[in-house]
C-alpha cells in the first residue's frame, strides 16, 4: 500500500480537504515573515494559517503545480518539512480523527480500484476551479463521475 499512501498524501497536499486554520495563540511567541520582518504574538491572538497556500508555495515544494505522488517516497520523504504539509493540523490539537479518516479514505480508494471504473462526467468543469473562503475545499460545480461496475 506504499504507492497508495503516496498517492492519498500528495491528493492533501495538491487539493488539501481544509483550506485554511484557525489557530488562538496561547502564549507570547515571535513570528517571521516571509518579508524577513519579525512579529510578536500576544496570547488569544487569532492566527490564520492558509494550508492551501502552504502546499502549493514554491519555496518548500518543487513544481508545486505538477501531481506527483513520489515527493512522498521513501527516497524524497526527508526533504518535506514537517511544517509545511498539514493536511490534519499539526501539533497537540491537530485533527483526532486523523488515523480514521486515512482508513476510510485507503478502504474507499481500495473498493473502487478493484471493483469499479470511474469515467468524470463531461459535466464536470476543468481544470477544477476551487471555491475560496470555503472551510472545506470544493471545485465550483462539483465534481462529477460516472461509476460502473467492473464484471
Amino acid at each position: 500500500m506504499t504507492y497508495m499512501d503516496q498517492v492519498i498524501r500528495e491528493s492533501q497536499r495538491y487539493y488539501a480537504s481544509v483550506n485554511n486554520m484557525y489557530k488562538v495563540c496561547t502564549e507570547e511567541c515571535t513570528l517571521k515573515g516571509s518579508d524577513g520582518l519579525k512579529y510578536r504574538v500576544k496570547p488569544g491572538t487569532e492566527i490564520f494559517i492558509s494550508v492551501y497556500g502552504l502546499h502549493k508555495d514554491p519555496r518548500y515544494w518543487s513544481d508545486p503545480e505538477t501531481f506527483d505522488p513520489d515527493r512522498f517516497s521513501e527516497e524524497r520523504k526527508h526533504e518535506i518539512n514537517k511544517m509545511t504539509f498539514l493536511p490534519f493540523g499539526e501539533g497537540p490539537r491537530m485533527c483526532v480523527g486523523m488515523r480514521m479518516g486515512l482508513l476510510q479514505m485507503k478502504c474507499c480508494l481500495a473498493t473502487l480500484i478493484k471493483g469499479y471504473k470511474l469515467e468524470l462526467s463531461p459535466k464536470t468543469k476543468l481544470p477544477f476551479k476551487l471555491l475560496s473562503f470555503v472551510f472545506l475545499t470544493e471545485a465550483e460545480g462539483g465534481i462529477w463521475v460516472y461509476l460502473s461496475k467492473l464484471r
